[in-house]
């Protein structure tokens, strides 16, 4: 891939930049007060843990409360919700009714749900960026990344071809994620955040007894 220079920020944009990322709400004030200006707009964020630890219950929050800050604003921006497992659409809407029963209808507005049960289904969805930002969304939540990899994983002979796909999907989802100049303005990525399984690490157990799933190409490619 070739770059010009168009393609690069000098450090005064770069500041400028940095200081307009938005920081977002985990939806809860003890976890926010404990993580800090951890959450931003910006990088892949990866929330990986055991199933039934409270990953989906957290992405609903983020959502919830982003499209709550958006309402407030009055900012269009809504966010894509990739689940590729069942989602809890009841959970939603009680959680929505409990905090902002105001703001009920415009919060479910503000966030677009897709069913997602295959990687190539995942491609097609992300293979034209104008959709969405013709649907005025800048942040992407995927619950979860794992289970499009999962027949690949039963299937011994299918592990070049879970690699690839797995590096695939890394380098569409950091080409989601940059922030481009377009002539003078910023033209910024979708904030990206994903939900991960955990596996045993067998290769250095007295470190870490679990890690995130889909090996190093993925955990490299989080920021």
């Amino acid at each position: 891939m070739a770059y010009t220079f168009d393609d690069f920020f000098n450090c005064g944009q770069q500041i400028t930049y940095d200081s307009q990322i938005k920081i977002l709400s985990y939806g809860c004030k003890n976890i926010d007060a404990l993580m800090g200006r951890s959450l931003l707009l910006k990088g892949i964020i990866e929330l990986y843990g055991e199933s039934g630890v409270g990953k989906t219950q957290m992405c609903m929050q983020i959502a919830i409360e982003y499209s709550h800050n958006n309402i407030i604003n009055e900012n269009k921006n809504r966010i894509l919700y990739v689940s590729t497992m069942r989602f809890p659409t009841k959970r939603l809407h009680q959680i929505i009714k409990k905090r902002y029963p105001d703001e009920y209808d415009a919060i479910l507005n503000k966030i677009l749900i897709i069913d997602v049960k295959t990687i190539t289904e995942f491609f097609k969805i992300f293979k034209e960026t104008e959709n969405l930002r013709k649907n005025a969304i800048d942040l992407i939540i995927i619950d979860s990344i794992t289970p499009l990899f999962l027949d690949f994983v039963l299937e011994a002979d299918n592990n070049q071809l879970r690699t690839q796909n797995v590096s695939q999907m890394c380098y569409l989802l950091h080409k989601l994620n940059k922030s481009k100049m377009n002539g003078h303005q910023f033209k910024t990525g979708f904030g990206i955040i994903c939900t991960n399984e955990i596996r045993a690490n067998v290769h250095n157990p007295s470190c870490e007894k679990f890690i995130p799933a889909l090996g190093a190409t993925w955990e490299n490619s989080v920021t």
